[in-house]
């Protein structure tokens, strides 16, 4: 026997109290709602990039030290060593990998910045792994194997966008001999990334009074474009109502190291498995007017 189903009677008093309710909680001002941002789920690139992270300190890779910037997770300057037995050879080649907000459904953009007698500096370099390939992209693939990726090409005699056409081995290989001191009379955001590199560089490489003059300037450059960095990046934390941003430089490392704990590494869950195993200008460095003539 089927049984009948008592619908609750609403009066048309209610009806309209209810109807005032929805139309009030419309027109709540959206920072109303800004106290539950802090609560928003960890984006998937930042679970992810801070993985890669985590395993490039405890499993460092060959020829190349990286690290996320502390203000953006998305973007990681890179210092590849030259490897022996190439015109690279102990050359110290500067440069960024940016990541997209969808990372890893998407592919990075890679620039080096050193002149280096095989790329155009401050040009995105086009790789089967890199967003000038996107039908190439698998989501598979990590920081640590993109920069292994790029460093076998860098070594490589293919071609492709942003190569430069007609290097030859002795220009590579005297670019690779002031590629230190370019970096720090040149590049102001090397000076940010890399202050211990920097130090290095300072100290093992010959400058004259004219150079240290410049390196002087470029110095004030980086204190100030590293000012800028940590401003915006509060005006942003402002902006959003995130007190618990990720991206906040004081809490970066912290950030990461929490991550880890909640999330685990992707070699123990068994979830991620990775470890086996149109141009766009920068103006982070110096223009290429004042970069070594490529041609020579």
């Amino acid at each position: 026997m089927r049984r009948s189903r008592t619908v609750p009677q609403v009066s048309i008093s209610e009806r309209e109290n209810k109807h005032q309710t929805v139309q009030l909680l419309g027109s709540l001002p959206l920072r109303a709602k800004q106290p539950f941002a802090s609560k928003m789920a960890t984006p998937v690139h930042v679970i992810r990039l801070s993985r890669d992270y985590k395993h490039i300190q405890r499993s460092p890779i060959p020829y190349i030290e990286t690290h996320p910037r502390q203000d953006n997770i998305l973007i990681w300057p890179y210092i590849i060593t030259g490897p022996p037995e190439t015109p690279y050879s102990g050359g110290q080649y500067y440069g960024t990998v940016k990541f997209p907000e969808n990372f890893p459904f998407a592919a990075p953009s890679i620039q080096m910045h050193t002149p280096s007698g095989r790329f155009h500096s401050n040009i995105n370099i086009c790789t089967t792994f890199t967003s000038l390939h996107p039908e190439e992209w698998n989501p598979a693939w990590t920081v640590e194997t993109i920069l292994l990726g790029f460093l076998s090409f860098m070594t490589s005699e293919d071609f492709g966008g942003g190569v430069l056409s007609g290097g030859s081995a002795s220009m590579r290989e005297n670019r690779a001999k002031v590629s230190a001191k370019w970096n720090s009379l040149h590049c102001a955001a090397f000076i940010n990334d890399f202050p211990e590199v920097h130090a290095s560089n300072i100290a093992n490489e010959n400058f004259t009074e004219a150079e240290l003059t410049l390196l002087k300037v470029n110095e004030e450059r980086s204190n100030r474009w590293m000012g800028d960095a940590v401003e915006q990046a509060e005006h942003d934390q402002a902006e959003t109502g995130i007190m618990d941003s990720p991206f906040e430089p004081s809490n970066y490392e912290a950030h990461i190291n929490e991550d880890w704990e909640r999330f685990g590494s992707m070699e123990e869950d068994g979830d991620f498995d990775f470890y086996d195993g149109d141009s766009e200008q920068n103006e982070e460095c110096e223009s290429s007017e004042t970069e070594i003539d490529e041609g020579e």
